[in-house]
């Protein structure tokens, strides 16, 4: 028998023997199922040692470490609701020596918890069988499973991905007062039906302001003390107000936080130098 033959014949036996447990064994198993409503999630990858724990309070989620920063909601409600979506296909081994080759040993796997009124940890493996699909299984369990349901590398990704970066996001139209405050000077602009009241000679140094102002995101996290040079207040048509604090960082450009919460961030210089050099040509008027 030639090579090719063997190995021809070799795909042959894999795919009956794969399509045997496909069709014998229980399927379908979907081990998030009865956690309707997930307030808490946690990976710990047990190969790198990086553990990542989001937690959902009052609808706001957070990233639980030794300090517990806001994390970015519309991330960990895609990771949530992606893990609830995971499938056990199929039994593909029984066996607890298969499990290690699979990818879920103590040493090797991925391990995701999600909580609500109860708990269930499932422990993710190799890839398998297409992008698609890895192996999976139950802790303290013998079998491997062929899963899939979500994308496996998404587990993979670092906590810093799932923390919150933007400062402010507020919509023109929703604005009634913004003010900006800079030791003793204060800028401010009131906006009505009509527009913003504005006797302002560049109407682009004003909307790239304004614009500054309502839309900031960071490019990084500082996370070191510092003393606020600018405050920001965003006073909306509901009557809430949007509040940051925008300063120089240590070592040259900009940094910002959200008064009340953990963290501070690295912002676009260009964005950040609109806020400053329009504050200080115009403040005094």
């Amino acid at each position: 028998m030639n090579r090719k033959l063997s190995a021809a014949l070799g795909i042959l036996i894999l795919a009956a023997v794969i399509h045997h447990f496909i069709r014998s064994t229980p399927s379908g198993i979907r081990p998030f199922a009865k956690i309707k409503n997930i307030s808490a999630l946690e990976l710990e990858d047990f190969q790198s040692g990086d553990k990542i724990r989001l937690v959902k309070r009052a609808g706001e989620w957070e990233i639980i470490t030794s300090t517990n920063f806001p994390a970015d909601t519309r991330r960990a409600r895609t990771l949530a609701s992606e893990a609830g979506n995971l499938i056990f296909e199929s039994v593909m081994s029984l066996s607890s020596e298969k499990r290690f080759e699979n990818g879920l040993s103590s040493s090797s796997a991925i391990r995701i918890t999600l909580s609500g009124k109860k708990s269930v940890s499932v422990l993710i493996g190799k890839q398998a069988f297409g992008r698609n699909h890895f192996y999976a299984g139950f802790e303290n369990d013998s079998k491997s499973y062929l899963a899939g349901g979500l994308r496996r590398d998404r587990l993979m990704t670092e906590a810093g991905y799932y923390r919150k970066r933007r400062i402010a996001s507020v919509r023109e139209e929703d604005v009634s007062v913004l003010g900006v405050k800079g030791g003793e000077k204060v800028l401010s602009f009131s906006r009505g039906e009509s527009g913003w009241d504005s006797q302002i000679e560049s109407p682009k140094d004003f909307y790239d302001f304004v614009s500054a102002c309502l839309n900031m995101s960071a490019s990084d996290f500082y996370d070191k003390d510092f003393i606020p040079s600018h405050r920001i207040e965003i006073t909306k048509n509901d009557g809430t107000v949007a509040v940051w604090e925008l300063a120089r960082a240590s070592g040259g450009g900009f940094c910002a936080r959200v008064p009340g919460e953990n963290g501070s961030y690295i912002v676009p210089t260009a964005k950040a130098e609109n806020i400053v050099r329009f504050f200080k040509k115009n403040a005094a008027k």
